[in-house]
């Protein structure tokens, strides 16, 4: 979406991200349209921070940070059931209560350096916000996943 970084701008499969300010335009993850035949111009019903809610599909969409989008707590994607969604900030911000918040963060590093001593750093800074730690990309179950098929497919 517009502003987006590098690291995480969206690959539009289909349609479009949602319009700035819309409170109910989503674009869903390409796995999750697939299992479940979703489209730009559905409606979907997804549960949100325990609360059902109903989006409006504008886009279907693959990004780098969920090639595989596995639901916390799971060891393997369960596409028909989980769903990666991108809404506008003002959307998200009211959905999770988090205004002026934020719940992932991309860091790119210099090729060479070291992580362990930025890991340490972040999960310092972070910590008193709640933080669960960082992961180092190799440590991620969507960078291991297609690892896996990577390798297999050689």
């Amino acid at each position: 979406m517009p502003g987006d970084e590098t690291l995480a701008r969206l690959h539009l499969r289909g349609g479009a991200a949602p319009e700035p300010g819309s409170a109910k335009g989503a674009a869903v993850n390409e796995a999750f349209a697939e299992a479940n035949r979703v489209s730009p111009g559905d409606a979907i019903r997804v549960l949100l921070n325990g609360k059902v809610e109903a989006f409006h599909v504008s886009g279907v969409a693959l990004s780098p940070e969920y090639v595989y989008a596995v639901k916390p707590g799971l060891p393997i994607p369960d596409d028909p059931l989980y769903a990666i969604l991108w809404v506008d900030r003002s959307a998200a911000e009211a959905a999770f209560d988090m205004k002026a918040a934020f719940n992932d963060a991309v860091i790119s590093l210099a090729p060479g350096t070291d992580p362990k001593p930025v890991i340490d750093e972040l999960d310092r800074l972070l910590e008193p916000y709640g933080s669960v730690g960082a992961v180092e990309r190799r440590d991620q179950p969507s960078n291991r996943f297609l690892e896996d098929e990577l390798t297999s497919k050689r």
